[in-house]
């Protein structure tokens, strides 16, 4: 112990005799490990820590699967749900809930705000171990038909809307006009599929459930003790077949089409980031591998310039180990002090990941410097430490410390083999560094082909925003079409509108209605997801009721026919506009106007006559679920026209074109929605540009992230080329003296030199493209339309590195030329 508090102590004092070393040492450091300790922060909350459930290891959701209408992930009836309950022995509980409602919810002191509202069955808070903050979770009583008007509030909307009140619990409140009892306040960190206000009891009536084909359900379940995946996945297969031979009317006659599958809660919460953040603890990694390859040549240069030193203590009795073991002590100073700076840089960078990150990141509220990321960073500064410790360490243990006593001790074959090590060094710098350019190469080109994708409509001067309509004010199809078509009107005559529309589910915003739809012609083409029913063939296909002016609003172009119009209403031939993949699928080489369909009648064993709507139109296809996903086929209804005679969708999104800043023009839809009814409110205003953005912003999060870490390589690998190069030129300038003295050129000696330093770049740059071939594969998931071995981006990555590297090489080459042969040949 003695010995290392002096070990300790001299490395303190030496380390202080050199602040502009320390200090850079020090800095290289903190940068590589702040970075890293940021990044696994991220990982540790998202990845690593268990969710906040009891067991949460043995909750799985389960889903249904139509594999051939290509949708992986489709939710349960309520039929299916019971089934569930009855005829399943794998899991010991199973619950359901519901996202994505919306409600008014009336203020005393202000206009009524909307708010999200998500349905759960009394056990969904049970199973998964979650106690409210205030009050109690709802009981199986509330959770009955007609006795279900009780509210869980969120954390959120408790101090938003209701000041934080801790006398909240059985207070009433008033959503779309009607009372609802307050039973408790949710924990901050709870959250269930996003973010939602507030929490109903479901309600489901088991002697009405409903359809089979009504599929809205998320359900939860919890695996039996001794029950594993494997066992609960066979079973939950062996069920959907069950129920195929039950209900072949609801599941396809002709195709066993339908399965059932269960996923991890985890897995279903944060699977798809996975890749990403693994790819970018890669990236930082790697810039933490340079950084240390950067201090270690420092530490050899020092080392070097220390061997007498080091020769001198060795001549007074100390040994070869304690002086091996005061090198390491002096790395290792370096490192804890890099690494506390890190820690500091770290929770800076933690702070702006939360605001850069993308709102609907999950988990991303649980980051923090927490006891394991301390660890993480401790373990990581004292690792490092090793690495660049064990340069100088292998250096002096290499060198003949007698022999640098003496003065002509100075070309000894330690110095060469320094010389070596400092030149591999700068060789994986590089090599590292062309891996990381080339990933941030190909997410650059990625993104490029991302954001110029056309989203089939103009974004620009475009706002949205989203309306719901009680049903107790509104309880069937007219009052909703006169309610629309009234504000559709008024709007349009607004100064500032240019054109006006709504759509049961907008482009880009989350929203998404699909159903079946019945063909009357029977010859067309027999594509993969196409069944029959009878004599008729169908097809999953989203659908969209829109309001006249939906089109022209959005300027979604017409390819054939027409739009829809007034004339489009209830007394009027039913109708319907489809979009060119639908035209061209079913109807490749004919014409898809005058063609008959049918949405809202499924034909059964009973006779039933359909409900046929003519195709009067033809537009162009829109990327409705992301701009790198084509999606399905489209068909759009006029909202005139309601579904079954009677219903008219509820919820709509508004999308108004104005000729001024599409944002200065949410007071006036207010107002006009407030003309009509008081007690509505707009939810979700946005601009469409914003909207396209948000749906990119896990993209650019990715691309932003990885090209910094490149940026800081490339700094670092031209900062470690020159290093290296300077530090030659130094120790040769008595042989460029020598060289020149005996007739060489400047020229010559700027041609050894550089011609020196492109070796090194050429041997970098060359195993940094045969890695990042293997490595930049691991990063396929997350490129759109761009090849992971993609060869202009590595061409583009491979040159500009190179060209840095010759430029650092060119620095300490033209030094050279300017040796004076005279004082070179004094030189020592």
């Amino acid at each position: 112990m003695q010995m290392l508090r002096q070990d300790l102590r001299y490395g303190l004092r030496m380390l202080a005799k050199s602040p502009g070393f320390t200090i850079v040492a020090v800095l290289t450091l903190a940068l590589g490990i702040g970075a890293n300790t940021a990044i696994f922060s991220v990982v540790n909350a998202v990845i690593l820590r268990p969710l906040a459930y009891k067991d949460s290891t043995s909750l799985v959701n389960i889903w249904g699967r139509f594999e051939k209408d290509g949708i992986p992930q489709n939710w349960i009836s309520e039929p299916e749900y019971w089934d569930l309950l009855d005829h399943t022995d794998s899991f010991s509980q199973i619950a359901a809930y519901s996202l994505g409602g919306r409600a008014n919810l009336t203020r005393t002191d202000g206009p009524p705000v909307q708010v999200s509202e998500a349905n759960a069955t009394a056990s969904v808070l049970p199973m998964l171990g979650i106690s409210p903050f205030l009050g109690r979770s709802f009981n199986v009583e509330e959770d009955q038909p007609g006795h279900s008007h009780f509210a869980l509030l969120s954390y959120t909307l408790w101090q938003s809307e209701f000041g934080g009140d801790r006398n909240i619990v059985t207070k009433p409140i008033q959503l779309d006009g009607e009372t609802y009892t307050i039973v408790g306040v949710l924990p901050k960190q709870f959250s269930l599929g996003g973010k939602q206000d507030l929490w109903i009891p479901l309600g489901l009536d088991r002697a009405k459930p409903g359809g089979r084909g009504s599929h809205y359900l998320h359900v939860v379940a919890r695996l039996k003790t001794g029950v594993g995946s494997a066992q609960a996945s066979s079973a939950l297969t062996r069920f959907a077949g069950d129920l195929r031979r039950a209900y072949p009317n609801d599941y396809g006659r002709d195709r066993e089409n339908f399965d059932m599958y269960m996923l991890p809660v985890k897995e279903q919460l944060v699977g798809k980031l996975r890749p990403a953040l693994f790819v970018l603890l890669g990236a930082v990694a790697f810039v933490l591998l340079i950084a240390c390859a950067n201090v270690a040549n420092l530490l050899l240069a020092r080392a070097s310039a220390r061997e007498k030193e080091l020769a001198i203590r060795s001549a007074l009795g100390a040994g070869r180990s304690r002086l091996v073991r005061q090198l390491l002590t002096e790395s290792l100073i370096l490192a804890i002090a890099g690494g506390l700076l890190g820690l500091a840089l770290a929770y800076w960078g933690v702070d702006a990941l939360r605001v850069l990150v993308p709102a609907n990141t999950p988990r991303m509220d649980e980051v923090q410097l927490d006891s394991l990321v301390l660890v993480f960073t401790f373990g990581v500064s004292l690792l490092t430490g090793l690495l660049f410790g064990l340069a100088p360490a292998w250096h002096v243990a290499r060198t003949d410390l007698r022999e640098t006593l003496n003065e002509g001790g100075r070309g000894t074959s330690a110095a060469a083999g320094s010389r070596h090590l400092r030149t591999g060094l700068v060789v994986s710098e590089l090599a590292l560094s062309v891996l990381l350019l080339a990933g941030a190469g190909l997410l650059i080109r990625s993104f490029s082909r991302l954001v110029d994708v056309s989203p089939g409509f103009q974004t620009q001067h475009l706002l949205t925003a989203e309306l719901s309509l009680p049903e107790k004010a509104y309880p069937d199809g007219p009052p909703v079409q006169k309610f629309y078509t009234q504000l559709m009107a008024n709007l349009s005559t607004t100064p500032g509108i240019q054109a006006v529309g709504a759509a049961s589910a907008m482009p880009l915003t989350d929203s998404y209605n699909s159903g079946s739809v019945f063909f009357e012609d029977t010859s067309i083409p027999d594509i993969p997801r196409l069944q029959n029913l009878g004599n008729l063939p169908y097809m999953e296909i989203d659908q969209r009721a829109v309001t006249t002016g939906y089109f022209q609003a959005m300027r979604i172009p017409l390819v054939r026919g027409r739009f829809l119009t007034e004339a489009d209403d209830a007394s009027a031939q039913l109708v319907a506009v489809v979009d060119s993949n639908f035209a061209h699928h079913f109807w490749p080489h004919g014409d898809a106007i005058g063609q008959r369909v049918a949405i809202d009648t499924i034909p059964d064993v009973k006779p039933q006559t359909p409900r046929w709507r003519t195709i009067v139109g033809v537009v162009g296809h829109v990327k409705h679920y992301a701009l790198d996903v084509e999606g399905r086929e489209q068909i759009y209804f006029p909202h005139r026209q309601p579904l079954y005679g009677v219903f008219a969708p509820r919820d709509m999104t508004l999308a108004v074109r104005t000729s001024l800043d599409p944002s200065s023009m949410t007071t006036a839809i207010r107002g006009q929605v407030r003309a009509i009814d008081k007690n509505l409110a707009l939810y979700h205003v946005a601009t469409m540009d914003e909207l396209v953005s948000d749906s990119v912003a896990q993209p650019r999060l990715n691309l932003s992230l990885l090209v910094a870490f490149a940026a800081l390589a490339l700094v670092l690998a031209a900062v470690g080329v020159y290093g290296v190069m300077a530090y030659s030129v130094t120790q040769r300038t008595q042989e460029f003296g020598i060289r020149m003295a005996l007739g060489a050129s400047r020229g010559d000696v700027l041609r050894q030199v550089f011609l020196e330093g492109s070796r090194l770049a050429a041997l970098g740059l060359a195993l940094g493209l045969i890695a990042a071939l293997a490595l930049t594969r691991l990063m396929s998931s997350l490129l759109f339309e761009v090849n992971a071995s993609d060869p202009v981006t590595f061409g583009v990555a491979t040159t500009i590195l190179g060209l840095v590297a010759l430029a650092a090489c060119y620095v300490p080459a033209h030094r050279a030329t300017r040796v004076d042969p005279l004082i070179a040949l004094r030189y020592e």
